[in-house]
């Protein structure tokens, strides 16, 4: 009894030490994931050397030399017919009922005709770094990268607005060419002249780009079309002074985006902390394996040190072999 008193209290004052230094805060962004993040080799694609990735959840964004590829997942649920009771409701459908397929599309992007030199500048590092589980990656985000003369005198600065999607800026600085600018999606677009939009169909879910709209550097609206030649997107603008700084500022999003699909990817289904005050939170999962759990850790005074993203640099996030986590 003697032993148990003595432990027992060595506990509670492990604990009142953990009250005291531990301050009140709160977070409304859990898991801090809105970054470009760079890649030492945690994100793969078949087709180009990913630079920096955006992980939305169901879609990620990674960008290479000269454009990105969008990579979109889906999951959908149905009931095992040959278990199927037709006296239960909906919600009272059992986990081992139910069946998921999963289905992913990429959709590509490309600059044409760019500098091969170009440089991809990040920008605004992010405090805390994500974790895939192997030592030798870890890695930090930025707000924004700049792809630093992609045409001559021309930058374009991608950027994540909070609505989620993807935006991007062409800069064309004065005495730049606005034809030389051209891009092509790697399925068919379809636009939209009465909305100046773009559309790129595709089995999971459309990309549309959208809200294009230009201004000098100084505020003053430019008028800007989209013109479609094939597959070849380019810019028409009638009073475009090349004498000025122009910005041409269009946003990108795909369906599961700004649907809601996403909003597993930032919610905390539990906690728990350590001795020396820091607070671990699990979560950010679909349930279903659609968005991959994570879990971030916070100092005591609820700043965010890590997030670990859920899978290990050795294994792909679209791979079959992924599974879920099971908490702490």
């Amino acid at each position: 009894m003697k032993y148990f008193i003595t432990a027992f209290c060595v506990c509670n004052c492990l604990f009142a030490s953990f009250a005291q230094q531990h301050k009140a805060w709160s977070s409304k962004d859990i898991f801090q994931t809105k970054f470009f993040i760079e890649n030492k080799g945690q994100y793969k694609s078949s087709f180009h050397q990913i630079e920096f990735e955006v992980d939305n959840g169901v879609d990620h964004v990674g960008f290479f030399f000269n454009g990105f590829e969008w990579k979109l997942k889906t999951q959908k649920v149905f009931i095992d017919s040959d278990k199927f009771d037709t006296g239960r409701k909906d919600d009272e459908f059992d986990n081992d009922l139910r069946e998921y397929i999963t289905d992913s599309a990429s959709v590509m992007m490309q600059w044409l005709n760019t500098n091969p030199d170009v440089q991809i500048i990040p920008s605004q590092k992010s405090n805390h770094y994500f974790s895939y589980g192997d030592a030798d990656k870890l890695c930090y985000g930025f707000k924004s990268i700049t792809y630093k003369n992609l045409y001559p005198e021309i930058d374009v600065v991608y950027t994540i607005p909070d609505e989620g999607g993807i935006e991007y800026s062409l800069v064309l600085h004065p005495g730049a060419d606005l034809s030389v600018v051209k891009f092509s999606y790697s399925n068919q677009v379809q636009i939209n002249s009465v909305n100046n939009a773009l559309s790129i169909p595709n089995h999971v879910c459309d990309i549309n780009e959208k809200q294009l709209k230009a201004f000098t550097v100084d505020g003053i609206p430019v008028t800007v079309n989209y013109k479609l030649d094939g597959n070849v997107v380019s810019f028409s603008s009638s009073n475009y002074d090349q004498t000025k700084t122009l910005i041409i500022d269009p946003w990108i999003t795909a369906l599961t985006t700004i649907s809601g699909s996403t909003g597993y990817n930032n919610v905390g289904c539990d906690v728990e902390y350590d001795l020396s005050g820091n607070l671990f939170v699990f979560g950010g999962g679909g349930g279903t394996g659609s968005v991959l759990p994570k879990v971030a850790k916070y100092d005591v005074n609820g700043n965010l040190l890590w997030t670990f993203m859920g899978n290990v640099g050795s294994v792909s996030w679209l791979s079959s072999t992924n599974t879920e986590l099971g908490g702490f």
